[in-house]
């Protein structure tokens, strides 16, 4: 954390400095991605990278040991073809990976409730939203966080945020009765009634 002090200190007044920082503090593990979930796609892109790799190394093996230019010709090809068809397959769970991730940290910082994380993470419904830009960002992100809320509202936990822009249009928003949520629903919101009684 001193790395952040010593950035802000030149350009904030030593008297609010430390504010910053303590509300740094509280405020960056809620929106951090997990260590869990970044060293489990880290993993799964290792692995990707080692299939092609493991390819490459068998076409130039492949190169050295064929016995006559037909039978390396024909061999090439195939392998030429199981290389692409791997190489397609790479791009397209990397793709994937990277849209899951994304979303992810998206949803997070807008208050998605842990326990029902994966359930909307996962779903194809809500992950074939993700458009993403020439850059690798997504296309929209505050349309597309907004829409999975309004459709799935009793998964989010109330932000700061929520709160100011409620407050702001003097319009706050009531709480959907446990009797109208589906079954996902109903958990997220049973596992927050516990942990609010556990901290009375």
């Amino acid at each position: 954390m001193e790395w952040v002090k010593s950035i802000l200190s030149e350009h904030i007044d030593a008297e609010k400095l430390d504010d910053v920082i303590e509300a740094f503090k509280q405020e960056f593990p809620k929106h951090a991605m997990p260590k869990d979930k970044f060293n489990e796609t880290n993993q799964e892109l290792k692995a990707v990278r080692e299939q092609l790799d493991e390819q490459k190394k068998l076409a130039e093996q492949l190169t050295a040991k064929a016995d006559s230019v037909e039978e390396y010709e024909q061999k090439l090809k195939e392998w030429e073809q199981q290389y692409q068809e791997l190489e397609t397959q790479s791009n397209e769970k990397i793709s994937h990976i990277t849209k899951r991730t994304q979303l992810s940290e998206l949803l997070l910082r807008a208050g998605l409730h842990e326990n029902a994380h994966d359930l909307i993470v996962d779903n194809p419904k809500y992950l074939d939203k993700v458009e993403m830009d020439e850059e690798g960002k997504v296309k929209d992100p505050e349309g597309l966080v907004n829409s999975i809320k309004q459709e799935r509202a009793g998964l989010f936990i109330e932000t700061q945020q929520d709160s100011k822009d409620k407050g702001a249009q003097n319009a706050p928003t009531a709480a959907k009765d446990p009797k109208e949520m589906n079954m996902e629903e109903y958990a997220a919101w049973f596992e927050q009634q516990q942990a609010k009684s556990k901290n009375i």
